[in-house]
């Protein structure tokens, strides 16, 4: 959407499948690093690069000059690369902090090693499965409220409207601008 808005004599659609793909292959990378390097440290170290690509994106973008796709490109790949990266050290971390915390729990409570370990393996396999879930519906979701603006800005013929100006006239009942 940014691309097109910003970059509009380049047809992104050929472009963008490459960035959730570098993504998804990053997912596993992260995963990996963190087992060597340690999740907190990896996260760490990702976020700061996520917040200097965003930073850089700033300076690809039009605004007063012409700007540049392929930096403005390039920037988005490494955007989508840290997210992918930050999604695996961050499973990884979840895994960890909950097996650490179920092991002690159990023995805590007189349980053995084995106990431990097993109810570890079923506790941390939930926990994963359940954020999994929460990521899955705001998969679905977020597209869906994208989708649902520009579908209000067509029904009332309004282009270039701003979220806030959608959700205003949301609550007042007015998606077709039929109100004055």
């Amino acid at each position: 959407m940014l691309a097109k808005t910003q970059f509009p004599d380049v047809n992104i659609l050929q472009l963008a499948f490459f960035g959730p793909f570098i993504g998804a292959l990053a997912r596993s990378a992260g995963g990996v690093i963190s087992d060597k390097f340690g999740g907190v440290r990896v996260t760490l170290i990702n976020f700061i690069f996520m917040a200097l690509f965003s930073a850089l994106l700033f300076l690809t973008l039009p605004g007063s000059g012409e700007g540049s796709f392929i930096a403005f490109y390039l920037v988005f790949m490494g955007l989508f690369l840290t997210a992918g990266l930050g999604s695996g050290s961050t499973f990884q971390m979840i895994a960890v902090i909950f097996r650490k915390i179920t092991i002690y729990r159990v023995k805590l409570h007189g349980g053995t090693e084995e106990q431990a370990q097993r109810e570890a393996v079923t506790d941390t396999a939930a926990a994963l499965g359940f954020i999994s879930a929460i990521g899955a519906v705001g998969g679905f979701f977020i597209p869906k409220a994208f989708w649902f603006i520009a579908g209000a800005d067509r029904i009332s013929g309004r282009r270039h409207e701003n979220i806030p100006c959608v959700l205003h006239r949301l609550r007042a009942g007015d998606l077709a601008g039929l109100r004055p």
